[in-house]
Order: C-alpha cells, then structure tokens, then sequence
C-alpha cells in the first residue's frame, strides 16, 4: 500500500501504536482526565445520517472512545504536559486560543461590535444556550445575555421546532461553540429549521438574512443534484457573507463508496453556488506556542491513509466541478482555476479551515441522542470550518458593500496573497499520493475502474495526472480554494487602485483637463466606468474629461471609478480658480 502520512505534532496514532498528545490532557471516558501513561483508543463518527433526496445531512464527526481492536480506531496516550506546550480542550482538543493564534485574529475586533451572526441548523437543541454558556464559563467569557445570543425558528418566531433526534444537536452546539470562541463581541442567532429539507432549511437562511445578520453560516449540505432548483434564491443575498461547509465525503462524495453507497458525482449544495462562500476543511498542525506549524487537505479515506477502504466513512474534505452552476468570472479569472478541468462550472471550494476531527475542537454539548457520553467533546469536519471562517470575516467587518464577497479572496490571491497556501494533500481516493503510484497499488487498475466508479479527479475521464480538481497545489486547487486563513487581512475588502491627475488653479472660463487612471486586482476584472464631478454642479464621464469653471472659487473635484464587479474607488482634488 501507498503510504503518505500527515506528520506534525498533535495527530493520533493509527490504531497499534501510541502517541502523546503534547498538551497532555487526553481523551478520558467520563471527560475527567486520564491517568498518566492510560492507553485509549478513539475513532471518528459522523455525527448526522447520509442526507436523502432533497435534504440535507450535518457535516460534523466527534471523536468516540472504542476498544483497542476497533477497526479504524486510533490510540491516544495521556502525558503530563511540557511547561512549554500550548493549552488544550478538557477533551484534547484544540482551544479558542490555539486558533486565534494559529490563524492570527483578535476575537475583540472592534469592527465585530454589534454584527450580527446566523447560524442556520436543523431542529431544536433545548440545552444550546446552557452548553453555550458552560462553554464561555471555561473560558473567561461573560454569559450569554438576549441580544448576544438567541434562538428563533424557522420564520423568526419563538415557536421552535421538534427537538432533535438524530444528531443536528451536537452540530448546533459546535456552530454557535465555535463562532463565539472566534468573535467575542458578535451577536449570535441560531435558527432552527424544521425538518432537514432544503425547502425549510432555505426558509431558515431567508430568515437569518432579515434579521440583519451579515454572516450566516449552512454546516450541512446534500447532492446539488437531488435539490430543488427554487432553494438557489435563498442562499444569494447581497452584502451578506453566506459560508457553506463543502461536505465531508470527499470529492463528488466519492467516500460513500467505503460505507456501501454510490458516489454522487457532484459537489454538495449549497457550497456549489456561486453566490456563496464554499469552505473546505484542512488538517492544522500547530507548534508548541499555538502557531501554524502547517496545513493540509483534511483526508482519512484515501489509500494513502490508513483509514476508509471498508472501515466507513471517516472524512474527507468536499468539492468539485459544479454539473449545475457556473463559475464566476472571478474564479474563472484566477491563475490556476484551469487546471480544475472544470470548463466554466463553478469549483465548490473559495477557502478552507480546520476540519480534521483527530485535533478537532473542543466543545460541550449535553443533548446529543446516541453518541456517546454528554458534555465536553472533541468535533470536526467541514461543520467545524464553516462558522470558523464565517466568524473571521465578522471580526473583519463583513462583506464590506460587495453583492459576493468570495471576491475578496479572489482579489486577494491575485494582488497581494493574504491566505496560507495549502499545498499538501488531496481529496479524492489518492488522497497525497502521486495518481501513477495510486494507480500501481490498485495493481495497474484505476480508482475509478477498480470500483467503477469516479472516486479520484485524476483518473476521470483520462489518466491525467496531477489535476487540480482534487489535488492540493501551489496556489489555487480544488480541494483547498484560496488556502486557509492568515489573520484578517484575508477578508479585508477591496477595490481598484485609483488616481487623478489635473491642474490645482485654472483660471475661469479656460479649459482644464483631469485625467483619471485605475487598475482592478479582480481576477478577470477590468474597469468599467469613470465619473466626475467638479463641485460646481458640472458632471462628466470618461478616463480624461474637459471643464470649464464659470467663476472664481475653490472646488472640489470627484472622480468614481466602477471596475465589472460593481466594486468603486473615489478620489479627489482641490481646484482653485481664480
């Protein structure tokens, strides 16, 4: 077998050895700490059921205690922690301080005073305020008041849903857990749909958005094929950051294959609309001081791993070509979206976070039907990074006036990179191996022949290897998008570079000319249009534009420049006229 394994600190040992977390506090049966030198071994759930036709399922994995001979399972040993190691969750998990440092954020970011962030789940968790103050309790923050958080139904009345049975609790518990976690000083609302079917969930996002949130974070997803076309509309509001977990089965769900199912072939909705942001998820590995160690495509299921191949589902990062929607000059526009193979359909991944559940975060959740023991804790998966970086983008001020604020990422990557650059990794069945070598362990056959099924990029339709649709690279991929975040700046908002040139005195009734210049750092941007105004009630168009002053004075002269997007840049110049 290929083996490529992810190395870094803080990554579980495959099931027969033993590893020690360097932040000591290990996973533990009752959520008390292991005794120094205790074996446990643990294994990766998805937390929600595989979605049907028209719904949608959560995309979150916990960690649950197994015995040592459990297929899959992983071992963890407990050890006092180094003086020098950075904190850990009361379950082993990574704290809101490891990723506040690893991602370099300020969680009291003045622009997120008073924003407000959606959270959009299926049914009721009666216990989500109380879990969520028991987690603020652990770290230092206040409780939760009735505007900092809240919780409202699917058309923003008090009247809630059927409390949950089938998982969605735990979701809701990392959603509103770890967007507060990120920002502090945000207003959080959660609305509970009443059913996982796209029709309610869509009336829930239409909900959020008229309850002024600027964020809205959709951790679930399901084929874009089996969804109705009219829930499109919801999931498109300007000035809105709406973030999209890209799902946890890999690319075009190709990991349905290791629990008995048939890949989709597609993306998951709604991460493959263009008028979101679709996040994928990432393995972080971090150094002793909580910064980024490194970063890579969060796969357990690929050959190249350990894991999947007959033991279930264990998690791969979503995405893929869109069979449905198309992309956005934006993406299309950006260096190496060709190598995607995706034609002029939309790549379901902008950007990409923490997913993998083996460092996962640490949250408490105490209404989870069947999976295990109540309390704090260890979750990933795509859930897990879409509120992360819709939160991020709320310490950043939000959308910042743009109809889509993907853009800005795109903008980003192409001006001034402001995204760590996710080069390791995959997501299809190759995972980080080389498609020749994957193709030489599937002994001369294909993924995709040896199953008869697509399950890796680099082999549908042709042996083509390397291709960016699946495979992590220099710059931008697939499985990653963008990269992963670094610091705020990442979702800082921008516009075209602007300047005006033009006499500062002219003397009344003679010709004075301004001439006005901008480049767009959009990926297939251009600038579309400059206005002027020139203080005296005259108005004109153009890159160079005449004017006549009729009588003395000081003036101010305005020039717009609106680039294809809608995005503008003002400037101005005193004139004097004598």
């Amino acid at each position: 077998m290929v083996s490529i394994l992810p190395r870094g600190p803080r990554r579980l040992a495959a099931v027969g050895t033993t590893v020690a977390l360097l932040a000591g506090a290990a996973m533990a049966t009752s959520g008390t700490a292991a005794a120094a030198g205790a074996t446990q071994y643990v294994k990766a759930k998805p937390v929600c059921h595989r979605a049907a036709a028209g719904h949608a399922a959560c995309k979150a994995f916990r960690l649950v205690q197994v015995g040592a001979r459990t297929a899959g399972a992983r071992a963890m040993t407990a050890a006092a922690a180094p003086a020098a190691t950075y904190p850990v969750g009361p379950r082993g998990g990574y704290t809101p301080g490891d990723l506040a440092t690893a991602y370099g954020f300020d969680p009291n970011a003045a622009a997120s005073r008073g924003n407000v962030l959606a959270i959009v789940d299926a049914f009721n968790d009666p216990n989500v305020r109380s879990d969520l103050n028991a987690f603020d309790a652990k770290y230092g923050l206040p409780a939760e008041t009735s505007t900092s958080f809240r919780v409202v139904g699917q058309n923003g009345g008090s009247t809630l849903p059927a409390k949950d049975t089938t998982g969605w609790s735990v979701e809701e518990a990392l959603d509103v857990e770890s967007a507060r976690a990120v920002c502090h000083l945000c207003s959080i609302v959660l609305v509970e749909a009443n059913s996982t079917g796209f029709g309610d969930l869509a009336a829930a996002v239409n909900t959020a958005a008229a309850l002024g949130a600027k964020e809205i974070s959709n951790s679930y997803g399901g084929s874009e094929t089996s969804v109705p076309s009219t829930v499109a509309s919801a999931y498109d509001h300007k000035n809105v950051v709406i973030t999209a977990s890209t799902g946890d089965d890999g690319w075009h769900e190709w990991d349905n294959v290791n629990s008995g199912g048939v890949p989709s072939g597609t993306p998951e909705l709604p991460s493959s609309l263009n008028t979101v942001v679709g996040v994928g998820g990432t393995a972080l590995y971090l150094n002793a001081d909580s910064t980024r160690a490194s970063e890579q495509v969060w796969n357990e299921n690929g050959p190249s791993d350990l894991t999947g191949l007959g033991w279930g589902s264990m998690g791969a990062t979503g995405g893929g070509c869109s069979t449905t929607v198309a992309a956005r000059n934006f993406q299309k526009g950006v260096t190496g979206y060709p190598s995607l193979g995706c034609g002029t359909q939309r790549s379901a991944t902008d950007i990409a976070a923490l997913a993998d559940p083996y460092t996962g975060f640490d949250v408490v959740s105490t209404y989870n039907y069947g999976l295990g023991s109540p309390g704090w804790i260890t979750v990933g998966g795509t859930s897990l990074a879409s509120p992360l970086v819709a939160a991020m983008w709320a310490l950043a001020g939000g959308a910042q006036n743009l109809d889509y604020p993907a853009l800005t990422l795109y903008g980003h990557l192409k001006s001034a990179p402001a995204t760590y650059d996710v080069q390791v990794g995959g997501n299809g069945a190759c995972d980080t191996s080389n498609p020749l070598a994957c193709k030489s362990f599937y002994a001369g056959d294909t993924p995709n022949g040896y199953w008869g099924m697509n399950v890796d990029c680099a082999f549908s339709p042709n042996d083509t290897v390397n291709t960016g649709q699946c495979y992590a690279q220099k710059g931008y991929d697939g499985p990653s998008g963008v990269g992963a975040p670094r610091g705020l700046a990442t979702f800082t908002a921008m516009a075209p570079a602007a300047s005006l040139s033009g006499p500062s005195t002219v003397t009344h009734g003679s010709d004075a000319v301004f001439t006005g210049t901008a480049t767009d750092p959009f990926p297939g941007g251009s600038i579309s249009s400059y206005s002027w105004t020139f203080g005296d009630g005259g108005v004109a168009t153009g890159s160079t534009v005449h004017h006549t002053y009729a009588h003395a004075g000081t003036f101010t002269v305005g020039m717009k420049v609106t680039d294809a997007y809608g995005v503008a840049s003002t400037k101005t110049k005193t004139v004097t006229v004598s």
